[in-house]
């Protein structure tokens, strides 16, 4: 009730009263109406007093990748807005294409409609292209054109200067008012982006190009993506992997060493290189997964030889403090050398500073899972796990408060979580390094979650799964977390080392779909006191039909779907180290019954899921095993989410996803108690016994 209440507040304070609103009615033309709405520009209606809420039409430029003359030509262009027009229409955006044109290299279209609909159009056509019966294939957005920005006639600079304005600097020092200066003064639309992605620098055309062909004689004809498919491999059948394995896994940390201008932290962060252009226009990448090898720079051309000198003697540099901060940390642990508190401090910050590179090798990752085995084996660990190791500070209150070989081990496993497992070099011939590195301390969190028999963990077992691959554009006002992937659980969870494989139909292959292990998504990094690793859900790309998945402290199996998925009804395949989680769904595809939960809720797995088409609700297993009557609960859940829903304006029949999906964890989620997805503003106490 605290949440609708202040969802009300929010609501209202948006609309402007019946006073305000008869300021607009003749001269001047009409103010907004609703403050985040354009109100016409003419008088609507001659009622003083009268809300209208009718948008002015503005005219923007959508630039589309391909050539006109052989996409379309001259002669096609009346059919090619007929179906334009009835496209977006289609998608229920209120737009119309008004005229098409060659621009350079590019398809210039016209296109016309209120102002938050080309908003909407233009993440449409960014996110799932334009399909258009007469112009096979689908058309997406230049990459030049992939701002959440409308490029409206006459002012198409002005979205590039202000986002330049703000990032680069910030603007008043730092280059942000130097980029925005260059860019106003900029007419072609690519060098303003350009201008913008360099800081007033203008980039190289080649590093805009994501899946840029390597020139290079023993990668010629492999495109960045797939190259990064085969870098971490020690199995080396495959030809390609093979030539690969010639050269180290190589990582460059920031655009310099990737051959383009460093622009900050909002520049490199994805692994998708070939189509993050595409869909992210902050996330441009190359950079993160192992886009850089020795002479070739995926995002840029050829390095020179200076650059390709910096880079092997840092690179060098920083494999080598990081070895030396394993190997002290080995040491102190067996015993065999003791590290005061600071030096622990050091090595943890060296591990911290170089934890990007640890993926570089697959002996720099087994190096590091030895050190966990050594700490989880010896009689000073694992993480949390007896009276002593936690929960600690995370930062000492005093000089030395016992908790420093903990805070460095925090860092080693955090830095194995964020930069290998979540780094998107876990492929076919690089699973044995992955096999059978679980933790001891996923006993204390998530929580144990032992293998059934040996065969679960054979790929020939295969478990088939249905979901509901479907998220479509959100009805009227967008709320919190709308542009988040849209979570499905599979009623599988899987065991801590153990790996899987997930097996999905073309339709869910390179759409932005994703597999989480894990269901806790917060991030705990800003929590004074460390309750559990920050981070624990590992997050895998769907960019081949069979993807590997794999979480040292284990999880929940999830399907990620993204927003504007229209995929429908799907069977997905899992295979490999997973055991049965509770799962109870009373959805519109399955309405299962009080009898199969009684069956459902003695599955091994330690967290349980409840799933209706509007409520989600994940919770320790010890919580719900003897919790008989499912069916209700959930009617009740359902009722309550179509009660909230109405109340606040919103036909239940059009909700894209879950009106709440609530959570519990050791930390809730947000500095006091506020929404998320999920939501979590319950705390549990793992060592307590629930039962």
């Amino acid at each position: 009730m605290r949440f609708l209440l202040l969802r009300f507040l929010v609501y209202s304070s948006l609309i402007l009263t019946s006073a305000e609103a008869a300021q607009t009615c003749g001269n001047p033309p009409p103010q907004r109406l609703f403050r985040d709405e354009i109100s016409s520009t003419t008088v609507c209606g001659t009622e003083c007093g009268r809300m209208c809420f009718q948008k002015a039409d503005v005219a923007a430029n959508l630039y589309l990748s391909g050539d006109f003359a052989v996409r379309i030509g001259t002669s096609a262009k009346p059919t090619f807005l007929e179906e334009c027009t009835a496209a977006f229409v289609q998608q229920g955006h209120n737009v119309a294409c008004r005229e098409v044109h060659e621009d350079q290299s590019s398809i210039r279209v016209v296109v016309g409609g209120p102002e938050d609909e080309l908003l909407d159009s233009r993440t449409s056509v960014k996110d799932t292209g334009m399909d258009l019966a007469s112009f096979p294939p689908k058309l997406f957005l230049e990459p030049f054109d992939s701002m959440f920005c409308t490029r409206f006639i006459g002012h198409e600079g002005t979205c590039w200067a202000d986002t330049a304005w703000g990032e680069c600097g910030p603007g008043g020092g730092g280059g942000g008012q130097d980029a925005y200066d260059k860019i106003m003064q900029e007419t072609d639309v690519r060098k303003q982006y350009m201008l913008r992605e360099g800081c007033g620098n203008l980039v190289p055309q080649q590093c805009l190009q994501g899946d840029q062909a390597s020139s290079s004689s023993l990668f010629k004809g492999n495109t960045c993506a797939t190259i990064q498919a085969h870098t971490l491999c020690v199995d080396t059948a495959d030809a390609v992997a093979l030539a690969l394995a010639t050269v180290r896994f190589q990582t460059c940390a920031g655009q310099r060493q990737c051959g383009c201008p460093s622009k900050g932290e909002s520049w490199g962060l994805s692994n998708n290189c070939a189509l993050e252009l595409t869909y992210n226009w902050g996330a441009v990448s190359s950079c993160k997964a192992g886009c850089t090898t020795n002479d070739i720079s995926f995002q840029g051309g050829a390095l020179t030889a200076q650059q390709l000198s910096d880079l092997k003697t840092s690179a060098t540099d920083g494999e080598l403090a990081l070895t030396n901060a394993i190997n002290a940390l080995d040491k102190h642990v067996r015993g065999s050398q003791t590290l005061s508190a600071s030096d622990l401090a050091t090595q943890s910050s060296k591990i911290d500073e170089f934890a990007k590179l640890i993926k570089r090798t697959p002996a720099l990752i087994q190096s590091m899972f030895d050190l966990v085995d050594t700490y989880e084996s010896s009689d000073k660990g694992p993480l949390f796990v007896g009276g002593t190791r936690g929960p600690f500070a995370r930062t000492s209150p005093s000089a030395i408060d016992g908790h420093e070989l903990e805070r460095a081990m925090l860092q080693v496993q955090q830095s194995i979580m964020d930069e290998v497992y979540n780094a998107g070099v876990l492929r076919a011939c690089s699973r044995t390094i992955f096999a059978n590195r679980g933790w001891k301390t996923a006993s204390y969190y998530p929580g144990a979650a032992p293998m059934e028999s040996k065969d679960d963990d054979d790929d020939a077992v295969v478990h088939s799964v249905v979901i509901k691959a479907h998220f479509p554009k959100t009805w009227g006002r967008a709320l919190g977390f709308d542009g988040d992937h849209a979570q499905k659980p599979t009623g599988f969870y899987l065991s801590p080392g153990a790996l899987a494989t997930v097996t999905v139909p073309d339709a869910l292959v390179g759409k932005g779909y994703k597999i989480m292990v894990g269901v806790h998504e917060s991030d705990n990094k800003w929590k004074s006191e460390v309750r559990r690793m920050d981070r624990v859900t590992t997050q895998f790309d769907i960019d081949a039909s069979t993807t590997y998945i794999a979480n040292p402290l284990g999880g929940g199996v999830y399907v990620l779907v993204p927003p504007l998925a229209d995929a429908g009804l799907v069977e997905i395949q899992i295979s490999g180290g997973v055991i049965a989680s509770p799962l109870f769904r009373r959805t519109s595809f399955d309405q299962m019954t009080n009898t199969q939960w009684r069956q459902s809720r003695m599955a091994p797995a330690p967290w349980a899921d409840f799933e209706t088409d509007a409520f989600m609700l994940s919770v320790p297993r010890s919580w719900i095993y003897n919790y008989d009557d499912a069916e209700a609960l959930m009617e009740r859940y359902a009722k309550s989410m179509d009660g909230a829903a109405e109340w606040l304006g919103y036909p239940p029949a059009y909700r894209n996803r879950k009106v709440l999906f609530v959570g519990v964890d050791l930390h809730i989620r947000a500095s006091a108690y506020g929404v998320g997805y999920p939501q979590v503003n319950t705390n549990y106490n793992q060592k307590r016994d629930y039962g």
